[in-house]
């Protein structure tokens, strides 16, 4: 390689000199060496992205977790000032679809609200004074179209994507197989009741809006491989693959259930544990 100037530019030249006075045209690029620097540039990418979507993925579940704490702290405050339960807006009336036993349609504070007992669990956010606004009950990822809405103070209010443990609405006993007897046992229990605070479950994540994998807006839960954001009772909180927690105790008056369920059939972690807040999830 040659270099030299002239009429004030500086010519470089990667074959013999030409003629004195003029410079020799460049070399161009070969179709290898362009297949090359385009696959250094793929591979670049393809090291990058992995990253980059590990990256946002834990952005949106750290998210979820702050999110989950915030509503633990306001269930604390509520309980607080009412004996230590939590929120509770309908009766413990039975509901079943099945059955063509209808939800129940109450009146709270100048709405009207359709649901059934358990619906507390994920409608407690309702019963607090402000209200919360609708994207703290909402998971990171949700649409902003509206679904499962009810009209609360003017305001377009959510069953939250965040609820509370079933278990919290109905004595430990219910939560025992051998000792269920129904609607009878569904009483609120206090959050200071709960045996194992590190190990019990108090709020969960009911919805995953961003399922790694999935296309944007895609959610589910509750299923192998996908992390669910869990505020235990001692007000700690972590991202559990709730697949991997013991498993809870089904009943026979739930939403829908029209039969006697197996002895053996297993019912959900974190909500409906064995023993209820007497018992644990981990």
């Amino acid at each position: 390689m040659q270099g030299r100037v002239r009429s004030g530019r500086l010519c470089v030249k990667w074959s013999k000199p030409g003629p004195v006075g003029s410079c020799g045209k460049a070399r161009a690029f070969t179709l290898i060496e362009v297949l090359v620097v385009l696959g250094v540039i793929a591979v670049l990418i393809a090291l990058a992205v992995p990253g980059l979507v590990r990256t946002r993925q834990s952005a949106r579940d750290l998210s979820d977790l702050v999110k989950i704490r915030q509503l633990g702290s306001l269930v604390v405050a509520y309980a607080g000032d009412f004996k230590d339960f939590p929120p509770v807006i309908f009766p413990p009336v039975f509901v079943n679809r099945q059955l063509n036993i209808p939800e129940l349609q109450i009146a709270y504070r100048g709405e009207t609200l359709s649901g059934s007992w358990f619906s507390n669990a994920g409608m407690f956010h309702l019963a607090f004074d402000p209200v919360v606004p609708t994207t703290l009950v909402r998971a990171t990822g949700a649409p902003k179209r509206m679904f499962k809405a009810h009209l609360h103070s003017g305001t377009t209010a959510l069953i939250s994507d965040f609820k509370l443990a079933d278990v919290f609405y109905a004595d430990p006993d219910f939560w025992t197989r051998d000792r269920q007897i129904g609607p009878t046992q569904w009483h609120a229990q206090t959050l200071s009741s709960v045996a194992f605070p590190s190990a019990k479950g108090m709020l969960w994540q009911t919805i995953v809006y961003t399922i790694p994998g999935h296309p944007e807006g895609v959610h589910g839960c509750c299923s192998s491989g996908v992390q669910t954001a869990i505020l235990w009772a001692d007000q700690s909180a972590s991202l559990e693959n709730m697949a991997k927690l013991l498993p809870g105790v089904t009943h026979s008056w739930g939403y829908g259930s029209t039969g006697p369920i197996p002895a053996d059939a297993k019912g959900p972690p974190v909500y409906q544990t064995e023993f209820g807040v007497l018992g644990r999830d981990r």
